[in-house]
Formats: structure tokens, C-alpha cells, sequence
């Protein structure tokens, strides 16, 4: 909450990842008022349906005075619990069978920003936690696995904003969170490209090449910033960037600063 006030400096939109479950978010947000005054709704759906369980969750924080909530859903099939059978999947390279893809399905928010004004503005913004890179290097079958599962939720995810830009001309969309992804190519997989549009050569990975799934391209504004600026975390000593802001043309055009 500290952070959130003194750093953040209360934003209108938090997009929030590993979360355990809605009562922890709605616990934030009650500390956030506490110290500020400034009143947050919180927004999580739990990926499998079922909460006190030891999932990780994607959610919001959203600052009512200034953003009207108009829906807050989680991109699965419908009747979704966390298992294959009826929730989006991949096919695992290993069984050829389908497997599940989304451990931690999107969330999107469509809200009206200066709802009670003359001048309301319509917003989506699409918080994201995707496939980790643990195995990604490992020759063999978990390492198949790895790839081929972050690609196809690459896929998901590009097929997801370029739906959303088209039914939406003129909106303001804000794909955002933790991609576990670097904003270059790895050699291995190269998921932000897929994300923006720009899908990487079949050469240049260890994976397929995707097909280029959004037109116009999104951008990632990890990219705009000084060379010394494009990190967010320090593993193991190292900088890096594995979350992302990435934003359509109509939000690129009133894009005022972006900031780590």
C-alpha cells in the first residue's frame, strides 16, 4: 500500500499478478484507503473457479472516482474449472494430446474513464501472467513441452488483442503484466513479438515461426525507453525486462510518458 501511494503515486489502473485470492486484492485495497483516502475496487477471478486454493491469480485495483467499471471478465471458455476438458488448450508435443493453456487466463477489464464528465472516455486494459521459462533450455520432452505451450499462449494472447482492436476501433487497449518474456527474441521462443504483431523468422527460434495475428501492430513500450532504462527486475544480478506495457495505436496516440 506504501508503494502504491508513495511510488505509484495511486494510479487509476493497477493490474495485479500472483494474487491468491480476491480477498487478499480487497485487503490491499482497504490499506490503500487507510493511508490515502483514495478508494480502489478490487477485480480477480479465480482461473479455476475455486478460491483458498494455491493458484495464482491476475486481478485489478481500480480507482472508482476516475474509472467506471463496465465488466471485468476472464477470457476462458465458458464452464472453465482448470482442467483440458473444457477450458482453452494446446496440444502437448509429448502425448499429441490436448493439455491445458491458460494457467492463469487473461483479464479484461472495459472500463469509462471520466464516466460523469463531458468528456468519457472508453478503456480496455488486459492484465496478463503468462508461462514461465523454467525448462525452456531442457533437451527433451519438458522442454518440448515448455516451448510449444509459451507459443501457443503467445497465440492466444495475439489472437485475444487483435478480436478486441477490431471490435473496438478507436479504444484505447493496454495489454499488460508479467509475459515472462524478454522483449527480444531468446533464441528459444520470442512471445512479445507474436504479441505485437511482429512475429520473429522460423530461423531465428528453436520453435515454429507464428503467423502474424495482429494488424495494425501493438506496441511494446519497453522498447522506448533509454537502453539503460529496459529493465524491471534483477534476477540473479542480472537486469531485465519480463513485464511489459504493451498498448494499440489509438493508445500510442495519447501516450503522454511511460515509466519503470
Amino acid at each position: 500500500a506504501l508503494a502504491i501511494r508513495d511510488v505509484l503515486h495511486l494510479p487509476d489502473i493497477i493490474g495485479t499478478i500472483e494474487i491468491f485470492d480476491l480477498a487478499d486484492l480487497q485487503a490491499l485495497a482497504v490499506e490503500i484507503e487507510n493511508i490515502s483516502g483514495v478508494h480502489y475496487e478490487a477485480r480477480l477471478l479465480e482461473a479455476d473457479g475455486a478460491s483458498e486454493d494455491a493458484d495464482q491469480d491476475v486481478g485489478f485495483l481500480v480507482k472508482t472516482s476516475r474509472v467506471q467499471i463496465d465488466s471485468v471478465v476472464q477470457e476462458e471458455l465458458a464452464g472453465c474449472n482448470g482442467q483440458p476438458a473444457n477450458c482453452n488448450t494446446f496440444i502437448d508435443p509429448n502425448s499429441g494430446q490436448p493439455a491445458l493453456l491458460n494457467d492463469r487466463p487473461p483479464l479484461v477489464l472495459r472500463g469509462t474513464v471520466d464516466a460523469a464528465t463531458l468528456n468519457p472516455r472508453q478503456v480496455i486494459v488486459i492484465v496478463n501472467h503468462l508461462r514461465s521459462f523454467i525448462d525452456i533450455e531442457v533437451v527433451g520432452a519438458e522442454g518440448n513441452r515448455v516451448r510449444a505451450k509459451r507459443k501457443a499462449q503467445a497465440e492466444f494472447l495475439a489472437d485475444l488483442l487483435q478480436d478486441l482492436q477490431t471490435a473496438n476501433a478507436g479504444t484505447p487497449i493496454l495489454s499488460i503484466g508479467d509475459y515472462n518474456a524478454y522483449q527480444f527474441n531468446d533464441g528459444y521462443t520470442d512471445p512479445v513479438s507474436v504479441i505485437k504483431g511482429t512475429p520473429t523468422a522460423d530461423e531465428e527460434m528453436v520453435v515454429d515461426a507464428s503467423p502474424d495475428l495482429v494488424n495494425p501492430n501493438f506496441v511494446n513500450l519497453t522498447d522506448s525507453l533509454p537502453a539503460d532504462q529496459r529493465y524491471s527486475f534483477i534476477f540473479e544480478g542480472t537486469p531485465q525486462a519480463i513485464d511489459h506495457f504493451v498498448i494499440n495505436t489509438s493508445a500510442s496516440s495519447i501516450l503522454q510518458r511511460y515509466h519503470i
